[in-house]
């Protein structure tokens, strides 16, 4: 029983495979992922920047590099950016908001101008340079350049501080306000899943994180990614199974032993109630495997009651 278990053991951790198609809502369910695959078995890479370019630039990188493992991930996109997001981006904001962002391009026009012309410290300072003048001038509000002038000096102090230093354009034109959903970006991959390991989505993963180390971008950087999703969470469960496994059989087997003692007071005894337990869950596990051809989560809880 042992060498048949040992050579057939297999384990499927599609939790899916649990219920039965045959219920009408599990038949819904099966339709539903059929018709809209894209939906299904997603894992998601939240990437949060400390300006809205950071995290718009990381979740670029990380696309384009995740994109060449195609044997792995074969499907990686963003939900929130491309080039469709690129060239239409402002006909799908609302119109209180589209109205909101042109009047603070138009109000930045003198900030823009100069340095759509000359993209440099060069452009920089001459557009400051002009801005002085527009107050000296009584055209603009001294106040009117607090906050650019502000932003601009905290860059450049950090910059001589030798510290990475980032100027968010859109922070500047916002008045230095962002919200929680300007600095978050997000990257979704359908990974080939391997159902024959404990954790399916689990070299996805690791390749997402490595990519993102390689990549730089990490909290050092500015930058943090994590998963999340049907994937990573489906994973995370079947992590458990596995944590502190060594430590959890050792207590438990102990506290067998214990009791065992406790009610029998027989050395031998003990000796032979263990051996036929454990020669019982061998048999059991070969049978079943023979029978059913594989095991499923559910099978860890039938050896714990066994």
């Amino acid at each position: 029983s042992a060498a048949t278990a040992a050579h057939l053991f297999r384990i499927n951790t599609d939790v899916e495979r649990l219920i039965t198609p045959d219920v009408p809502w599990r038949q819904d369910e099966i339709q539903f992922e059929k018709t809209f695959p894209q939906r299904s078995n997603l894992l998601v890479a939240v990437v949060d920047g400390q300006t809205p370019e950071q995290a718009e630039e990381a979740a670029t990188r990380l696309v384009q590099a995740l994109s060449t493992h195609k044997d792995l991930l074969p499907i990686v996109y963003r939900p929130d950016g491309g080039p469709f997001f690129d060239k239409n981006g402002l006909l799908l904001m609302p119109q209180k908001e589209l109205e909101q962002t042109t009047e603070k391009l138009i109000q930045q026009q003198g900030l823009l101008g100069p340095l759509a012309t000359d993209p440099s410290l060069r452009g920089i300072m001459q557009a400051m340079v002009m801005g002085a003048q527009g107050v000296k001038a009584g055209q603009a509000k001294p106040e009117d350049l607090v906050g650019p002038m502000g932003q601009m000096k905290e860059v450049f102090d950090r910059v001589l501080k030798g510290e990475r230093a980032q100027l968010s354009w859109q922070l500047l034109l916002s008045g230095g306000k962002a919200e929680p959903g300007d600095l978050r970006r997000f990257v979704i991959a359908q990974p080939v899943l391997d159902y024959d390991a404990l954790q399916p989505g689990e070299k996805a993963s690791q390749l997402i994180r490595e990519t993102a180390r390689t990549l730089g971008l990490t909290e050092a950087n500015g930058v943090r990614v994590r998963l999340t999703g049907q994937v990573a969470v489906a994973d995370d469960e079947f992590a458990t199974l596995a944590d502190d496994a060594g430590l959890n059989y050792s207590v438990t087997g102990g506290a067998i032993v214990l009791f065992l003692w406790l009610a029998l007071r027989s050395g031998s005894l003990v000796v032979a109630v263990l051996i036929t337990t454990f020669a019982g869950l061998i048999v059991t596990a070969a049978l079943g495997l023979v029978m059913v051809g594989e095991l499923n989560p559910i099978s860890v809880a039938f050896a714990a009651l066994f």
